[in-house]
């Protein structure tokens, strides 16, 4: 790999071989179809090396991680009070009322994950998911599989693996706590659409769970009842809901989960991440954070504006310099990268732009790396575009992934994959 994931991947490729690598990739696959780790239809991409970074570095990351999500976080809670903050955001009028409902706890950004772009001097932040981030459970899937793996055996002294999931359920019990939850242990619903390519991730977690003594159930949203003031799903009580449905889809089909907002509304249920999440998940707080740089002195955010009527043509001649986003989207809907998009894509942006909630971020080239694999007895090195996500679950750091791509608009469905973070020391004497 190029960029700061180090030498220790250097070290492991130096003396790899199309015969080693093709038994690494063979082992991989059995062990996710073992675990029955699947992203959609298909096995989930990933590769048989992780993302390797210097534990120095690695701390460095995550103090900038750290730093964002609590401007964030003070961002979300002014918002939650100030009504002029709240329109700034471009947050739709329709949702208040459910920010209103007090979720048992008082953090917004109990559950998010950053989108990071590494540079020479850390990260640059480009995007915040607050709202309902996922991939955790399928980094300590993988990662479990790399460690099984031969190809990494001689270097295990030498790496520290990041484990998510049971910090995800300490965090959830930490909600439920303060909540006032009473029924130990409390019984939880994942709760999302059908169909969700992290369906797999769903059914992993709640494994997790269930062997850490904590009963659990993945279901619809659409599923819960509200029975003599309690809610349930497949006749058992619900006391903890980890929500990975969005917010807006919920606001949108409202008579359709009424049970589950119903639960939260009187405070039957704690839910993690509350609606109020929806508050950290505007694509202008990154816009209000640029224009005050006193919530974040370490200025790791890319510089981002509003799109206005004074700047809209500036902007549209300078388009080559500026990564076009829609307020509020997600999955990579609605961004524009200069060079990438269709011009035609671009001309429907900017008319959009004009009446309703768009942003312009100066744009940064988006880094790369290389990943080999094997290929009719020969080795073949493929150039990925990459980005960082951390995961920060009640604003402190739990561990991270790195995104491969084809292209710079970062998805892992388009010939990339998913590689969690693992941290490494320098080789001393002793372990060359």
């Amino acid at each position: 790999m190029d960029s700061s994931s180090g030498d220790l991947s250097e070290e492991i490729t130096a003396h790899l071989t199309p015969s080693l690598l093709a038994h690494a990739e063979k082992q991989m696959n059995e062990a996710l179809e073992r675990r029955k780790i699947r992203f959609g239809d298909g096995l989930l991409p990933t590769f048989p090396l992780p993302f390797f970074v210097l534990s120095p570095e690695l701390a460095r990351w995550k103090q900038q991680s750290e730093h964002l999500v609590s401007a964030v976080e003070q961002i979300a809670q002014e918002a939650l009070t100030d009504d002029s903050l709240y329109s700034a955001l471009g947050l739709r009028p329709d949702a208040k009322p459910f920010l209103e409902i007090d979720p048992g706890y008082r953090r917004v950004t109990m559950l998010s994950r950053p989108d990071a772009l590494i540079t020479q001097d850390g990260v640059v932040f480009v995007e915040f998911n607050c709202d309902s981030p996922a991939m955790m459970a399928f980094s300590d899937a993988v990662t479990e599989c790399l460690l099984e793996i031969d190809l990494l055996s001689r270097f295990r002294d030498r790496i520290r693996s990041e484990q998510m999931t049971l910090q995800l359920l300490e965090t959830l019990l930490g909600c439920y706590r303060e909540y006032g939850g009473k029924v130990w242990p409390p019984t939880v619903a994942i709760t999302d659409w059908p169909g969700q390519k992290t369906r797999y991730e769903h059914q992993e977690i709640a494994r997790v769970f269930e062997q850490a003594g904590y009963p659990t159930v993945v279901c619809d949203p659409r599923a819960f009842q509200k029975v003599d003031g309690r809610l349930e799903v497949e006749g058992r009580t619900i006391h903890l809901v980890y929500r990975r449905a969005l917010f807006l889809e919920l606001l949108d089909r409202q008579s359709e989960v009424g049970a589950l907002l119903s639960a939260y509304r009187d405070g039957t249920i704690c839910m993690v991440n509350s609606l109020r999440s929806y508050l950290a998940s505007s694509k202008m707080l990154f816009a209000h954070l640029s224009d005050n740089p006193s919530l974040l002195p370490d200025r790791t955010v890319a510089q981002t504006i509003r799109v206005t009527a004074q700047n809209h043509g500036q902007l549209r001649q300078d388009k080559d310099r500026w990564v076009l986003k829609r307020a509020e989207s997600h999955g990579g809907e609605h961004v524009l990268l200069p060079n990438l998009a269709e011009e035609s894509h671009w001309a429907q942006a900017w008319e959009d732009a004009r009446s309703s909630t768009w942003v312009a971020q100066r744009y940064h080239s988006v880094p790369t790396m290389t990943v080999r694999r094997s290929h009719q007895n020969d080795l073949i090195s493929e150039r990925k575009y990459f980005n960082w996500n951390p995961f920060l679950f009640a604003g402190r750091y739990a561990g991270g992934i790195a995104r491969a791509s084809e292209t710079p608009l970062i998805s892992i469905t388009r010939g990339g994959g998913l590689l969690p973070t693992i941290s490494y020391e320098k080789a001393t004497r002793e372990s060359r």
